[in-house]
């Protein structure tokens, strides 16, 4: 694990940390952007709470100069043609297919 399990304190989560934490993660097999995006939000959130809770100094805040990348993902859904096609097919009775129709 990146921080040993050690728990950090709000003053070490600062710029420095997010780049080597970014630079962690993105150099492990399989890990993407979009990847340590997802971190980094709750980082953020985290923080967020911080601050407004009282619990950390707004000065001290690491996103006014670290920004949060992303990329855009393959669209996985199904086509609208395609479930169209599925709602406007016609079946006949006994075949494999079921009808919506019905």
């Amino acid at each position: 694990m990146f921080t040993n399990n050690r728990d950090l304190k709000f003053n070490e989560l600062n710029l420095e940390f997010l780049k080597r934490f970014e630079s962690h993660h993105l150099s492990k097999p399989g890990n993407t952007i979009n990847g340590i995006a997802s971190y980094m939000r709750t980082i953020k959130a985290i923080h967020n709470k911080g601050i407004k809770v009282g619990l950390v100094d707004e000065s001290l805040y690491p996103f006014k100069y670290y920004t949060i990348k992303t990329k855009p993902t393959e669209k996985r859904a199904i086509k609208i043609e395609s479930i169209k096609k599925i709602v406007e097919m016609e079946t006949k009775t006994g075949s494999n297919h079921f009808s919506l129709s019905q």
